[in-house]
């Protein structure tokens, strides 16, 4: 082996004391995801030590073979036991995954519960779902669509404190909905209901809504009056002329509480994060600028918080020549292009107004050539 110690070119500033041991490798144990080793006397004594847990995985745990319909519980007693791990590999048929029900979990400090498929906890690649720390209630259920999974309840390093009842349930794929941008899945009897269980709303986004063609200034109408239900969903897709753009009008809008929302995309998959152009959030009782959207095809989603929410809008959407409307290069929005160079930036990095003359003759503000 080597070490070197390495001063800086121009200032350096060094000090050190290390003492370098020859030991016999066949007591350490490798820990193969996390590139280092441990003894080998702290190895399955549900304390771990490696960065992926390995020291606790090699340990005898059999995995218990659930047939459709049957359940594994776990039940942990409040334990303030720091690095404490348990993890749980089940199987069950092929054709089949699990529904993981939570009775109850608190996590109090830097503690956390991982849900992967597979057989290897070890392997960060297979995590579908992770609860972190502050937390006392017991989240929505959580569905694996493998024939193989793993549960892992993990205590933090530092201060620990960990309570949890949970049911596992062996059950049919084909009645559950694959969230294909969340990884998870919900219960197939939630899809296209209008509340959504899917993180990027996919549970909703697979009904029946076909998309309004747009003709260049004509417009579509969203009204919305006031509601209250929670994890609402109502997504609209648009489309125009391959030459024309939208302008979105808002003629009211009151969103009450900070996790009610409306989002603006382009394209035609609400679900594709990549695609929002702009995101209202509240408390809002105010109608915003209009939003104006370059591309022939966008979408429109009003979105209910989970816990609490109030929402209410009225909206047209208009098509309009792309020709009229100026791109706000860095603030991914457009504005008409009656607004350029009139001394009021409209874009968020004043785009609008940074590529305008003077002229000395007429004494105003003019669009450089």
């Amino acid at each position: 082996m080597w070490i070197a110690a390495i001063g800086a070119k121009s200032n350096s500033w060094l000090q050190m004391d290390v003492r370098i041991f020859s030991n016999d490798l066949s007591t350490v144990f490798p820990c193969s995801r996390s590139n280092r080793n441990v003894s080998r006397t702290v190895v399955c004594d549900g304390l771990y030590q490696c960065d992926r847990y390995e020291d606790e995985l090699v340990c005898d745990n059999s995995a218990p073979f659930l047939q459709e319909g049957e359940s594994h519980f776990i039940s942990l007693p409040t334990t303030t036991t720091t690095r404490f791990y348990d993890a749980t590999l089940l199987q069950t048929n092929a054709t089949n995954g699990f529904q993981v029900v939570f009775q109850s979990l608190n996590l109090y400090y830097a503690d956390k519960i991982e849900i992967g498929t597979g057989n290897d906890p070890s392997d960060i690649q297979s995590v579908i779902t992770t609860f972190y720390g502050y937390r006392t209630t017991a989240p929505d259920d959580v569905y694996v669509n493998t024939n193989e999974m793993w549960f892992a309840t993990i205590g933090a390093i530092k201060s620990s404190r960990l309570q949890m009842v949970v049911e596992i349930f062996s059950n049919d794929l084909s009645t559950v909905f694959p969230c294909s941008r969340s990884n998870r899945n919900v219960s197939r009897a939630v899809v296209c209901d209008g509340l959504y269980q899917c993180d990027r709303y996919e549970d909703e986004l697979v009904c029946d809504n076909s998309a309004p063609f747009l003709q260049e200034g004509e417009s579509h109408f969203i009204s919305l009056p006031t509601t209250t239900t929670t994890r609402f969903y109502d997504g609209t897709l648009l489309q125009t002329n391959a030459t024309n753009g939208f302008q979105v009008v808002f003629q009211s809008l009151n969103l009450y509480y900070a996790d009610d929302k409306i989002e603006i995309g382009t394209g035609n998959d609400p679900s594709d994060i990549q695609s929002v152009i702009t995101t209202f959030y509240g408390h809002r009782t105010t109608a915003p600028d209009d939003v104006y959207v370059n591309t022939n095809e966008m979408w429109f989603a009003a979105i209910g918080a989970i816990q609490s929410a109030r929402l209410q809008m009225d909206v047209e959407i208009f098509s309009n020549d792309l020709s009229t409307v100026f791109a706000c290069s860095k603030s991914n929005i457009n504005v008409s292009r009656a607004v350029v160079c009139d001394g009021l930036y409209q874009c968020d990095r004043y785009e609008d107004e940074v590529p305008c003359g003077k002229s000395k003759e007429k004494g105003y503000w003019v669009l450089r050539s």
